[in-house]
């Protein structure tokens, strides 16, 4: 059964974004290992494409600090999309983006391929995952990273 509402924030989201609202952010909220080997699937290793897909996300999410064990699987889907996307787009190329139908009385009509559709579907499934892990312009604008603190040689000495 589906929760109402908005689905919630990570507290780690929710730090980089603030807390203009100054609700108490979750302290007991899981905290998982940060993943130092991903484990790809096996049938992402067999692709080309997402096995690809799957060596530049991972070095992008580790430069972003957001690869966790918890986020492996989804990781693997998104790399799933993406070569599913590629496919696609291939035979689209190939093909044509239109085909030829023939019905049950015998009469041709030209159809979109059926290759559009499912580019289509995994192109929102791959925005939505990208979204979740914060690597689209819009959901990285909302993110703000917290500020280092420079210290000086001189700080020790106001105290």
């Amino acid at each position: 059964m589906a929760i109402p509402g908005t689905k919630p924030k990570p507290t780690r989201i929710k730090k980089l974004n603030g807390n203009p609202s100054g609700r108490p952010l979750n302290k007991k909220e899981p905290k998982p290992i940060k993943s130092k080997e991903p484990k790809e699937w096996s049938v992402v290793k067999k692709n080309k494409i997402a096995h690809a897909a799957f060596v530049d996300n991972v070095k992008i999410l580790n430069s972003m600090q957001m690869l966790t064990d918890a986020e492996i699987t989804l990781l693997n889907v998104l790399c799933i999309c993406q070569a599913r996307i590629e496919e696609a787009e291939e035979q689209i190329s190939k093909d044509g983006i239109t085909t030829s139908y023939t019905n049950t009385r015998g009469e041709t009509n030209p159809v979109s391929h059926p290759s559009v559709g499912t580019s289509i579907k995994y192109a929102q499934m791959l925005r939505s995952i990208c979204t979740e892990f914060g690597m689209t312009p819009s959901s990285r604008g909302r993110l703000q990273l917290p500020t280092e603190k420079i210290e000086s040689d001189f700080d020790g000495l106001l105290d």
